[in-house]
């Protein structure tokens, strides 16, 4: 993992935790590997969220190393009660489509997937926000985003990232 914007978060029992004593702490990490192609997802759990503060998370895809452009899915801004969908590019944020007015809650499961010129944001398995956009055609590495605002902790677990976009039957 290698950390590109931010203060660095902590590895604890194999999640990944960021807290604040005040201020803002953005970091945003990303994998050290490329995937096979630009059709990919990438996804995490909210494991725990604790503080007064704006405490987001999310997760990031179609990275391209060195630089500040992607796109990111975020859950728990503007409050908390919101999940997101942004396109960064030469580190100048646009947002994707609306708001989706839904309170991110411990346990939550947020993706981000590309398929072609298709930006999707998933919430436990439900696309929320599909959108068109064609700006970022070809970065093959995905990461995560967590924010804490004044005091508190953001802590995610269970990321993924795969370039397998369609649904795989599994059998009971």
């Amino acid at each position: 993992w290698t950390t590109f914007h931010g203060g660095g978060p902590a590895i604890s029992g194999n999640r990944c935790v960021l807290a604040g004593a005040g201020g803002v702490n953005d970091c945003r990490v990303r994998a050290d590997h490329d995937l096979a192609t630009a059709d990919h997802f990438a996804q995490v759990t909210l494991a725990a969220r604790a503080g007064t503060g704006t405490l987001e998370f999310g997760v990031i895809w179609r990275h391209a190393p060195g630089t500040q452009t992607f796109y990111l899915t975020q859950g728990g801004s503007a409050g908390g009660t919101i999940f997101n969908m942004f396109k960064c590019v030469a580190a100048n944020f646009t947002q994707l489509g609306g708001n989706v007015a839904q309170v991110p809650v411990d346990g939550d499961t947020l993706k981000g997937r590309s398929e072609t010129s298709t930006q999707v944001l998933s919430v436990n398995g439900i696309d929320l926000l599909t959108v068109t956009d064609t700006e970022i055609p070809g970065n093959v590495r995905t990461g995560l985003r967590l924010v804490v605002v004044n005091a508190g902790a953001s802590v995610a677990d269970g990321y993924e990232t795969a370039w397998e976009i369609t649904p795989r039957m599994e059998w009971g």
